[in-house]
This record gives C-alpha cells, sequence and structure tokens, in this order.
C-alpha cells in the first residue's frame, strides 16, 4: 500500500517542530530532560502550573500526529492484509486508542483525586501525562518517518514499540515517585495505579483485538 500521503503529515510535524524549537527556545530539551528527570519536571511544573505554554498544545499536536501515523504502521506490519474499510477502522481505533491513553486518562485523574482528596497529586500527575505524550510524539516521529521512507522498516517498527514501552513505564514510575512525595497510603496508590494505568490499557487490547 502507498504512504506517499504521509510525507504531508511529516512536513507538517516537521514545521511544527522548527517552530518550537526557534519561538520557544530550549522548551523541547526542558519536556525530554523532565521525561527522565523528576526534579526537572517538578520545577518546570511550579513554573507553568499556573500557565500553560503554547508550545505544549503544538507539540501534543505533533503526539497525535504521529502516534495514529505509528498505530496505522503497526497495523500495516501485523495485519498486511487489510481491505479498505478495515483500513478506515485502523484510523478510529487510533483516535480511539489515543483518546484512551490521555483524555480519559486525564478524566479518571480527576475523579480519582476527588475520591481520595488527592487534588495536588492529581493536577502534578496530569502535568507529567503531558510531559511524556509530548516526549514521546518528538522521539517517534523520526522513527515514523524511518518507517515509511526506508528499507529496514522491521528495525524501526520494533525500535518505536520499545520507546513506547519504556515511556510508558516511565510514566508509571513517574506516579509511583510522586505518590511516595506525597506520602499517599499504598492502598490508595495501587488503587489509582490500576485506575489511570492498567484498567485503560486492557481495554485498549480488548478493543484492538475485536478488530
Amino acid at each position: 500500500m502507498n504512504t506517499d500521503w504521509f510525507l504531508i503529515p511529516f512536513i507538517i510535524n516537521l514545521a511544527l517542530i522548527a517552530y518550537v524549537k526557534v519561538n520557544y527556545k530550549g522548551y523541547i530539551k526542558q519536556i525530554l530532560l523532565s521525561s527522565f528527570n523528576y526534579k526537572a519536571s517538578v520545577s518546570v511544573f511550579k513554573e507553568t502550573k499556573s500557565n500553560k505554554p503554547k508550545s505544549a498544545y503544538i507539540l501534543f499536536f505533533i503526539f497525535t500526529v504521529s502516534g495514529i501515523i505509528f498505530i496505522f504502521q503497526l497495523f500495516r506490519k501485523f495485519l498486511p492484509d487489510l481491505s479498505l474499510n478495515q483500513i478506515f477502522l485502523i484510523a478510529g481505533a487510533s483516535v480511539f486508542a489515543l483518546f484512551v491513553l490521555t483524555f480519559f486518562n486525564k478524566v479518571l485523574n480527576y475523579i480519582s483525586a476527588n475520591i481520595f482528596l488527592l487534588d495536588r497529586l492529581s493536577r502534578e500527575y496530569n502535568y507529567n501525562i503531558s510531559i511524556f505524550n509530548q516526549s514521546f510524539g518528538i522521539v517517534i516521529f523520526p522513527i515514523t518517518f524511518l518507517i515509511s521512507f526506508t528499507e529496514a522498516p522491521n528495525m524501526f517498527i520494533y525500535t518505536g514499540i520499545i520507546l513506547f514501552s519504556t515511556m510508558y513505564l516511565l510514566r508509571v514510575i513517574r506516579l509511583i515517585k510522586i505518590n511516595f512525595n506525597k506520602q499517599v497510603n499504598l492502598l490508595y496508590m495501587f488503587l489509582y495505579l490500576c485506575t489511570l494505568e492498567i484498567i485503560p490499557i486492557l481495554y485498549i487490547v480488548k478493543f484492538l483485538m475485536l478488530i
């Protein structure tokens, strides 16, 4: 299947990354550093908690576009005999998966925070979700390009899977660290993890298995 049309979102993403790099100097480096360094993320959170920068919305757009393309590429790799109707279903499944991993996750976070009276923890963790989404969008963008336009796509597909798994694991570890720093009850922490991380992933896997 021809994927030359991927050039359009690739060019848009590249232009947006260049725009952020020029107009918000150091922001991309700051976001990537915050993904691996908790102290850095705390510092940025305190600086931006009352005013989310426009660059964050741009990087989230890049994450959404690159994420959908990557999911599409995964389907093409592991289910190569898809029909045109199934391709459209892939697009819907991609949007659904991203929705669950971002917006729905934040909604669950907000509800859980109100139940357990952990509003400050909820706001900090929502911020960290945004950090990891933006970081993944930055690192997966070149991977999706290499998958589409090189002669060794399989290597980059597995590289992308490893990157996603690593970023998701770091996100879970970050949640545990935030909980420990806020001295949250271990039972609450376990329920929080199940609600925000484990259950959404199980629903996504179940949905994709039905396709």
